[in-house]
C-alpha cells in the first residue's frame, strides 16, 4: 500500500491523467471527495475509467472524479495515461451465471484458498445457493472457486434448474390476462353444461381472458375454451398512475394481492411480470434508492435462514425491502418470501435496466441522485378476488 501511495503522489505532480484502473477488488465511490457513511456505490473489474478531475489528497493518495459524478480515493485505483474504455458490463455478466444448490443438508465453504480442508471451513445449511466461476483439481479432488464466497467442493453442489419465466408486453386494452402457474394445468371445454379437460397447457403460459363468474375464466379469441381460476394468476387493469408521474417516466406498479408487476412509461403500460412476495411486504409509494448488480444474502442465524450467493439485480426501494431476481425457486407466485419482491432472473435483469437510476458500465452498485433519480415503485394490496 505504501508503494501505491508513493505512485499516486508522483502522478499528482504531473498533468491530469486520462484514466484510472482498478488493481484489486470492488472500490467504494462517493458523491463528494470525502469519505462518508452513505457511500455512492462501487466500481469493479477491468477497463479504464475516464478521469474528469483531480481533487485534494485523500487517505491513500488523491481523489479522482470519474463518470456519473462519482469520486474515488486512489489506492487500489491507479491513474494512467491510457485512453478510457472497456469497463465491464456487469449487468450482462451476471445474466450468464449458472447457479448451484447443495446436494446435502450441510455444505462447507472455505473463505480463502488456504482454508480448504482445514478447521477454518465454514458450515452453511438451510436454503443455499452458489455461483461457481472456476473449476479446478486439488490433489485429484474437484473444487469450485465461487464468485463472492470463497471455495466449495464440486461434489457438494449441483446446478439449479433454469427458470424460463418471462414477462409479457401488453396494453391496457388487452387486459385482463392470466399467467398459468400450475405444472398440471389443463384447458377445458364446455359440453352439455359440463366442463371437460381436453389439452394440457404449459406452466407460465399467458392468455387474455374474460370472467364469466364461477371457477373458470373464458379465454378470449378461443370459442368455448376455459382455464381454471385456481391454475392461474390474474392480472386485471391497474389503477391510474400517481399524480406525480411525468410524461415518459419509467415506473412500476406492484399488485401484491395477485403478485403482478406492471411496468409503465408515463401512462403507457409496457410490460407485465409475475412475482412472489409476502404478507409482510408493505404497501406504499417509494423510489429506488440503491441498486446492486449482485448481493450475497447470508442470513443463517434467523429462523428459516438462508445463504444465497450473488443474488442478481437487487433494487432497494425501502430499508430492508428490495426487488430482485430469484434463482432458487420456481414457485411463482406461491413462494412466500421474507418480504422482498421476487422476479425470475430474466425479468429482474430487464427491470434493472428499465428503472432508474441509470446504471453505467464498470459499476456494481449505485445510489440514486438528483441528476440520476431512482424509479418510482407503487405497492398495493387490493381485496382478494372471490372464486365461486
Amino acid at each position: 500500500m505504501l508503494f501505491l501511495i508513493f505512485l499516486t503522489g508522483i502522478m499528482s505532480t504531473q498533468a491530469k491523467p486520462r484514466s484510472g484502473k482498478i488493481l484489486k477488488g470492488a472500490l467504494h465511490i462517493y458523491q463528494k471527495p470525502e469519505i462518508t457513511y452513505d457511500k455512492f456505490g462501487k466500481i469493479r473489474g477491468k477497463g479504464r475509467f475516464k478521469i474528469y478531475e483531480v481533487g485534494k489528497k485523500c487517505k491513500y493518495g488523491r481523489w479522482y472524479k470519474i463518470k456519473n459524478g462519482a469520486w474515488v480515493c486512489s489506492g487500489w485505483f491507479i491513474p494512467t495515461d491510457d485512453p478510457e474504455g472497456k469497463e465491464e458490463d456487469w449487468i450482462n455478466k451476471i445474466a450468464n451465471a449458472n447457479y448451484y444448490k447443495n446436494t446435502s443438508r450441510n455444505t462447507y465453504i472455505a473463505k480463502k484458498f488456504s482454508h480448504i480442508n482445514s478447521k477454518k471451513m465454514r458450515r452453511v445449511y438451510k436454503q443455499q445457493g452458489f455461483y461457481p466461476v472456476e473449476r479446478f483439481l486439488l490433489r485429484g479432488v474437484p473444487w469450485y472457486k465461487l464468485f463472492d464466497a470463497g471455495y466449495v467442493s464440486a461434489r457438494s453442489i449441483t446446478p439449479y434448474k433454469f427458470i424460463n419465466l418471462r414477462g409479457v408486453k401488453a396494453k391496457r386494452k388487452e387486459l385482463p390476462i392470466v399467467f398459468v402457474v400450475r405444472k398440471d394445468a389443463w384447458l377445458w371445454k364446455r359440453k352439455r353444461g359440463k366442463f371437460v379437460k381436453f389439452n394440457k397447457i404449459d406452466k407460465y403460459a399467458v392468455r387474455p381472458v374474460k370472467d364469466p363468474g364461477g371457477p373458470f375464466y373464458k379465454i378470449k379469441y378461443a370459442p368455448h375454451v376455459y382455464l381454471k381460476k385456481s391454475d392461474t394468476a390474474y392480472a386485471p387493469n391497474p389503477p391510474a398512475p400517481p399524480a406525480s408521474i411525468k410524461k415518459d417516466e419509467h415506473w412500476i406498479d406492484i399488485d401484491l394481492g395477485n403478485n403482478i408487476l406492471y411496468a409503465f412509461k408515463g401512462k403507457r403500460l409496457i410490460k407485465l411480470m409475475l412475482t412472489s412476495s409476502a404478507q409482510r411486504t408493505e404497501t406504499g409509494i417509494h423510489r429506488v434508492y440503491l441498486k446492486r448488480v449482485y448481493q450475497t444474502y447470508d442470513q443463517l442465524r434467523i429462523k428459516d435462514g438462508y445463504f444465497l450467493e450473488a443474488v442478481p439485480y437487487v433494487q432497494y426501494y425501502m430499508l430492508g425491502f428490495s426487488i430482485h431476481g430469484a434463482y432458487w425457486h420456481d414457485d411463482f407466485p406461491d413462494h412466500i418470501t421474507h418480504g422482498c419482491v421476487n422476479l425470475s432472473v430474466i425479468d429482474s435483469k430487464w427491470l434493472f435496466r428499465f428503472l432508474g437510476p441509470i446504471f453505467p458500465r464498470g459499476f456494481v452498485e449505485l445510489r440514486g441522485s438528483k441528476k440520476n433519480p431512482g424509479g418510482l415503485v407503487r405497492l398495493r394490496r387490493p381485496p382478494k378476488q372471490k372464486t365461486e
